[in-house]
Order: structure tokens, then C-alpha cells, then sequence
């Protein structure tokens, strides 16, 4: 079945894809795997390991289990302040989700969060370069979460503790990578944080 979402809209055309033997991408994009314990077949050849991504084109895949198709990310240039703002006035600034004094002027913008089954997904801007997130290790829920790069560079930094000094490992990444899976065999997690390298746009996927 596939299903076509809006929460990237206007900006990036997203696809929710589970149980289906075969479906043609017509175009490039980046396709994740969000299935704990399937793979996805590429042209029959190639298998795609859950929890990873595989930039594509013009080929066929089978999906037995769930993934997500994103198509768009090569056309969208963050060096253009006009399509910079442009996304700015539609997404909403971590300020304005959470009127928290601390995230005044911090350039993050978030757009809609989507449901996908037991996915939750939703793409992020970091309008600034060199812009790290918050560092954390706990989630309201348990979960397993997935920071996919779609435009730009950044990296995910593991810390010894929360504080910013204490970064001890980093997994850069360019557009259709995604890092390595973060938690243990008890889904706990290091101290760790997302960081822009360039103007960046990354899609953050909760697996519950």
C-alpha cells in the first residue's frame, strides 16, 4: 500500500509505503527503511538493512515491511534566502512551539509531525550553520529515533555527559544518509545531539 503524505509539503513530496510487492520510483529521492526486522528489495538485487537509507532512482522495490519515500531534496537550495523564508513562514520555529525562553532565536523549524503506523516523522531546518540541538539521552516515550539528512551536511555527536565540551564521537552525513542505530539492547541511549554543518534540513523518525 502506499500513501501519499503532506507534512513536508511544499517543499518535499514524502511517501508512506508498507506491504507492497512492487512499486516503481519514478524519480530520485531518498528511501528509509523504518521496519524494525525487514529488509527492502532493490531491483531484486540489492536489500536495504532496516533502520537504513539508500538514495534511489528510477528503480523498483519491494517493501514487505514500512519505509518512507522523500523526493525533492535535490531541487531545494538553502543558499537562496527566498526559498529560506519561504520555509521559515511555514514551519514553526522551536520558539513558537514551545514559547520557552531558552529557544528564542535558536534557528530550528520543524514542520507538522505525521503518523505513519507506529512511525512518527517530521522534517527539521536548521537555518544556520555550526547550530547544534539540545543534548539529551531520554524520550517521553520509549522509542527508537532516527535522524535522516535530506539537504546540506550535519553530523551526530555522542558526549560523555550533557555538556557541550564532552563530545567524544561524531557520525557526519551528507543528504540521503542517516546514522547509525544510537540505542542498546534496553533502548538506552548515549548523550547525543544533532549538529548542522551547513544550512540543513534533517527528518527526525520516531519508531515506537
Amino acid at each position: 500500500m502506499v500513501e501519499k503524505m503532506s507534512f513536508g509539503e511544499p517543499f518535499f513530496e514524502v511517501y508512506h509505503i508498507w506491504k507492497e510487492e512492487e512499486f516503481r520510483v519514478p524519480r530520485s529521492g531518498i528511501l528509509v527503511n523504518v521496519s524494525e526486522d525487514q529488509p527492502i528489495g532493490v531491483e531484486r538485487e540489492y536489500f536495504l538493512k532496516p533502520f537504513r537509507t539508500l538514495k534511489v532512482a528510477d528503480v523498483c522495490i519491494s517493501v514487505p515491511g514500512s519505509a518512507i519515500l522523500i523526493s525533492g531534496e535535490d531541487a531545494l537550495d538553502l543558499e537562496d534566502l527566498k526559498t529560506l523564508d519561504s520555509i521559515r513562514s511555514i514551519w514553526k520555529s522551536n520558539w513558537e512551539m514551545t514559547h520557552d525562553e531558552k529557544q528564542r532565536g535558536v534557528p530550528f523549524y520543524k514542520s507538522p509531525k505525521a503518523a505513519m503506523g507506529n512511525v512518527r516523522a517530521n522534517f527539521v531546518l536548521v537555518a544556520d550553520p555550526g547550530f547544534p540541538s539540545g543534548i539529551h539521552r531520554e524520550h517521553e516515550v520509549p522509542l527508537r529515533e532516527l535522524h535522516v539528512q535530506i539537504v546540506g551536511a550535519g553530523a551526530m555527536d555522542m558526549l560523555h555527559e550533557n555538556d557541550p565540551e564532552t563530545v567524544y564521537a561524531s557520525l557526519p552525513m551528507i543528504s540521503g544518509g542517516v546514522h547509525d542505530t544510537m540505542w542498546d539492547e534496553e533502548g538506552i541511549y548515549p548523550w547525543h545531539r544533532y549538529r548542522s554543518i551547513t544550512r540543513s534540513v534533517f527528518l527526525v523518525i520516531e519508531v515506537r
